[in-house]
């Protein structure tokens, strides 16, 4: 699906379509003449197989799936054939050949009964068991080999939203393995660490790892399980990719695929209070070796969420995904974004016109090289009946479809301009890690964690000074991460010594480190660090050592009275280092804010988990330091109300810069650039700003610059 196969500045934008036995031909060439006149190029389709035409229920037909591809390329449609992500007995599991042993031992199934959670998987099939294995192999060789011939096929979904948590005796085996391959085939070694004493790898039994008293000795049998769930769901993506790259081996003269191979992560789950329940690391999950295009999909009022209310957690929403796609080289696609209410009962998901259109320019300004809007018609049967949808339920366009066909107009209008263009590097990265994240979690004994909260606060932190913000991972930090002007490690109580001394050398070489209680307390095995936090390596960098903790409290800075989240830390600082005192805790005295020197450099610390406190409120004078940490005529740096959200694109070939402000507000804004130029938005308006025109434009005429409404 490579822009660059057919028109390297047509920006890929469709809708994904579910073929329905109940629909008529005519209706379905009435919905794609509908789509390619609303703008849309490129369409994904679900499901690869037509059951309903199926003589036998093991039976894979196509003539349907055909008939669509058909008519996709008269009227000029690329079409992503999605593979697996929806209802399995559609796909590879018939159920005419599922067994009962093929079926996931899920974690909460049965709860949905007594009024709990239920499924934590929306699939059934055990993806470790082996004859399921042999299903989903015949299967995508299956479809590939009926459809990848066909000219507009362009690009193979093979895992919506890539997800598999299951305790049954196959996950378990591989769970032996994976520990085997960890301690290098030793088991006096997991021995020690877990403080158990098994003869063999072969002993180990996962369903006793949370025992109080196991975990009183080693947090270790709890980390390792959740680390290799988010491993064996890579696993499975890397078999599936492999499986379907061999079935479609063809490649273009660049040696890109013809027909790439797309995965999409559950996305954001570093952001949510629970890891658990998906156990997706989209950062390891990017960088499946056959994995071409990573992808994300996005609910901006689902599932009990409301980002229109809070857009600088929507841009983070979306960069998480996108990060894990820049760490593993790939281009990054939206697979699925909300277009309108959840079900039939669920108030509170309604999507205006106008939010659509603000989360799609504001999913394109995150850095999305794709756009596929779940879903053109409404839901016709299922819990989601009635649901999403860009049409009313008689598959006619309705209002939404209005407001993205006149976004697409304007998008195909400055096309060239925006594909042409990426997300500017970094001002500022907040740092994230998995096996850190699932450190932290065991540690609170599966109760809500801070860190989500944290990662939130800071992000809306920089966001709201104009910044550019992403995310990074601590287990994939480059060379090129050095670079990074600003970075945030929020409630990172657990790193590794590699890491450690990584963020002590970009400290060195004129980085900016900011830092929260307990940093680094403990190793990423559990164990603590005997010196106190931040660790040898780091109390070096921040000039700074835990003494004692404390309860949560409050401190006065700049003459502000904030507080101090959750808990605090006693500091000493080290006379070797001389670290300065920015804010103290009211009622103690002890250090709550300090700076040091370090080299070229300067780390900033918290004695609290400070970023809980910034989720909820920004501090005026907080935010007046943390644009001193950039030079005063930086040009990212911007006045505007927080419901105004800017990102910043580059043209690496010309240098041109590009703005795209959103007003997610229903009042108009106003917002001041560094040069002192000023730019009135409407209300839930988008703007796109050349940066080169500025100069050009007299202060009353930067209204007129560029503009997508």
């Amino acid at each position: 699906m490579n822009p660059s196969s057919a028109n390297h500045a047509a920006y890929p934008f469709g809708a994904v379509y579910l073929l329905e036995p109940e629909y008529t031909w005519t209706g379905i060439e009435r919905d794609m003449r509908l789509m390619r006149d609303h703008g849309f190029n490129t369409l994904t389709l679900w499901p690869a197989a037509n059951s309903w035409l199926a003589t036998r229920p093991d039976e894979y037909v196509f003539d349907d799936t055909l008939r669509y591809l058909d008519l996709a390329r008269s009227l000029g449609l690329r079409v992503i054939v999605q593979l697996i992500g929806q209802n399995q007995s559609q796909e590879f599991a018939p159920d005419c050949l599922m067994r009962p042993d093929m079926v996931l031992s899920d974690p909460g199934a049965g709860a949905a009964a007594g009024g709990l959670k239920g499924w934590n998987n929306c699939f059934w099939a055990n993806l470790n068991h082996p004859d399921v294995d042999i299903l989903v192999k015949r299967y995508l060789e299956t479809c590939v080999a009926a459809l990848r011939h066909h000219p507009a096929v362009c690009g193979w979904d093979i895992f919506n939203e890539a997800h598999f948590r299951s305790d049954d005796p196959w996950t378990v085996a591989r769970y032996r393995d994976w520990l085997r391959q960890r301690y290098d085939n030793k088991i006096e070694t997991l021995n020690r660490r877990w403080f158990r004493r098994y003869r063999d790898f072969s002993e180990v039994n996962p369903a006793d790892r949370d025992a109080p008293y196991s975990v009183w000795s080693s947090m270790l049998p709890v980390i390792d399980y959740e680390h290799f769930r988010s491993q064996t769901l890579t696993d499975i993506c890397a078999r599936w990719a492999a499986w379907t790259r061999a079935a479609d081996p063809d490649r273009q003269a660049d040696g890109s695929p013809v027909r790439p191979v797309i995965i999409d992560g559950t996305s954001g789950q570093l952001l949510e209070q629970s890891l658990s329940g998906r156990n997706n690391d989209e950062f390891s999950t990017a960088r499946v070796p056959d994995c071409d295009i990573f992808g994300g999909t996005f609910y901006p009022k689902s599932w009990g969420r409301d980002l229109g209310d809070r857009p600088w957690e929507l841009m983070h929403y979306y960069g998480m995904s996108r990060a894990a796609a820049v760490a593993a080289g790939k281009p990054y696609y939206v697979n699925e974004l909300q277009t309108h209410t959840q079900a039939v009962l669920t108030p509170g998901s309604e999507m205006s016109p106008s939010l659509l259109a603000l989360c799609i320019w504001a999913a394109i300004a995150a850095g999305a090289e794709a756009m596929q809007l779940w879903r053109w018609r409404p839901f016709l049967r299922g819990y989601q009946a009635s649901g999403r949808g860009l049409t009313r339920l008689d598959g006619t366009p309705g209002p939404r479809a209005a407001a993205v066909a006149a976004l697409v107009r304007t998008l195909r209008e400055n096309e060239a301009a925006i594909t042409a263009s990426r997300p500017v590097p970094a001002d500022v990265k907040i740092l994230v890690g998995y096996r850190a994240r699932v450190v932290h979690d065991v540690c609170l004994k599966g109760t809500s964690g801070h860190q989500s909260g944290s990662l939130r606060g800071w992000h809306r932190v920089f966001t709201a000074l104009g910044f550019a913000v992403e995310n990074a991972s601590l287990e994939c930090l480059s060379e090129a991460d050095l670079a990074t002007p600003v970075m945030v490690l929020p409630a990172a109580i657990a790193l590794t010594d590699d890491q450690a001394a990584w963020l002590a050398r970009y400290v060195a070489a004129g980085g900016t480190l900011i830092a929260e209680a307990r940093l680094a307390i403990l190793d990423d095995n559990g164990v603590v660090r005997s010196e106190g936090s931040p660790g040898r390596v780091l109390s070096e960098v921040f000039g700074v050592i835990e003494r004692d903790v404390g309860p949560a409290g409050e401190f006065t800075w700049g003459g502000h009275r904030l507080p101090a989240p959750f808990l605090t830390q006693q500091l000493e600082l080290l006379p070797s280092a001389g670290a300065r005192i920015l804010a103290r805790e009211a009622a103690t005295g002890w250090p709550m804010v300090t700076e040091n020197r370090h080299g070229q450099g300067r780390a900033v610390y918290f004695a609290s988990v400070q970023g809980t406190a910034w989720r909820e409120n920004l501090c005026a004078y907080a935010q007046q330091f943390f644009a001193g940490l950039f030079p005063a005529d930086h040009p990212h740096r911007v006045e505007k109300p927080e419901h105004v959200l800017i990102r910043w694109h580059e043209n690496p070939a010309t240098g041109d810069t590009l703005a795209y402000v959103m007003n997610f507000d229903t009042g108009e804004a106003e917002v001041r650039f560094a040069s002192g130029r000023t730019l009135r938005m409407p209300p839930q308006g988008t703007r796109l700003v050349t940066a080169g025109i500025w100069p050009t434009l007299p202060l009353d005429e930067a209204a007129r610059s560029p503009a997508f409404t």
